[in-house]
């Protein structure tokens, strides 16, 4: 799938999304700060989320324990307005670097709509909201769609719904725990995904650190998702699972690095070679000979340097006369 300028996929390099959530705290300059650091730190993407709490829940009591307040209430006090949406977009436009939202109800796409976001990311909550999907599905555009707090026969659910409405999606792992503890990571399951799917997959990781996401990378990851803060003092549920300005530039910068390590063919390197001249050994005479005698084992040892014949192919001079001394 391709975003703007940027192709996703395997060989090509991993698409680095900052996911500024709600970690703004409902601070339009906070928010634009964000966007600047993620610029600064060379991600592709940064994301936010755009609620309408009136149109996407009702008020309630049910919350998860890391929330620590009714969402309601939680959602009211972080919500952008759209004059904010339409400010961060050019902010991003300005700082070089892909806005996106993640929409929670329908008239939140029709919002950004307005505001002409490249692509929509599908948070794990609404992966099997399918009259929000269709809608985004409306807009042509590429979707990202988390998976967390599902079964695996729930996201092959979601799959066969995908392939029939979406041109161009991809899915991401996920753990919806904030922050992830390592043992309930199970990163491996990316591969899965991406054999059910034939998609694009990637990871949002909500673990502390960036460790997970570098191993997820090795394992093939086309898409990291890392929450993002400029401070972690901020208020709000995800900062304890988010990274701050100077570990997410170390993610990208190892993210390249990892990236760059990956090949598959078996070679000897111009640098290499070198070493090996200077490392292996070869075959040596043992004693004096003459020439016209047969070689055998024991007029040979073995020594360095490896610029003669290699050990393993004694075999095929043992036998041979002596020519040349």
């Amino acid at each position: 799938m391709k975003i703007v300028d940027k192709n996703i996929g395997n060989g090509e390099p991993t698409f680095i999304m900052v996911d500024a959530g709600i970690n703004h705290c409902g601070s339009l300059s906070i928010a634009k700060k964000m966007i600047e650091e993620a610029s600064n730190c060379n991600c592709d993407a940064v994301k936010f989320q755009t609620h309408l709490p009136e149109s996407e829940m009702i008020r309630s009591n049910v919350t998860a324990s890391y929330v620590k307040k009714d969402l309601f209430t939680l959602l009211k006090e972080v919500e952008l307005s759209k004059s904010d949406h339409f400010e961060l977009r050019d902010c991003a436009k300005d700082n070089n670097i892909i806005f996106l939202s993640t929409p929670f109800c329908i008239k939140a796409v029709d919002l950004l709509e307005e505001i002409n976001v490249p692509a929509y990311k599908v948070g794990s909550g609404e992966m099997l909201n399918f009259p929000l999907i269709k809608r985004i599905s409306e807009t042509k555009k590429p979707v990202i769609i988390s998976t967390g707090m599902s079964l695996i026969e729930e996201v092959k659910k979601l799959i066969t719904y995908a392939d029939e409405r979406l041109n161009d999606y991809s899915l991401l792992y996920c753990v919806s725990t904030y922050p992830t503890p390592y043992k309930d990571l199970n990163i491996n399951v990316i591969q899965k995904l991406k054999q059910i799917s034939n998609r694009p997959v990637g990871f949002s990781d909500h673990s502390v650190g960036i460790h997970s996401s570098l191993a997820a990378v090795a394992l093939g990851a086309n898409i990291i998702e890392k929450h993002f803060t400029i401070s972690k003092k901020l208020p709000g549920p995800d900062q304890r699972a988010s990274i701050n300005t100077k570990q997410l530039k170390n993610l990208v910068t190892q993210i390249r690095d990892i990236e760059s390590s990956l090949g598959t063919e078996k070679i000897i390197t111009t640098e290499e070679k070198e070493v090996r001249d200077m490392a292996y050994e070869s075959v040596t005479m043992n004693k004096s000979v003459n020439k016209g005698e047969t070689l055998t084992s024991g007029m040979v040892s073995f020594k360095r340097p490896g610029t003669g014949i290699l050990p393993c192919d004694l075999q095929c001079v043992l036998g041979m006369k002596i020519i040349r001394i």
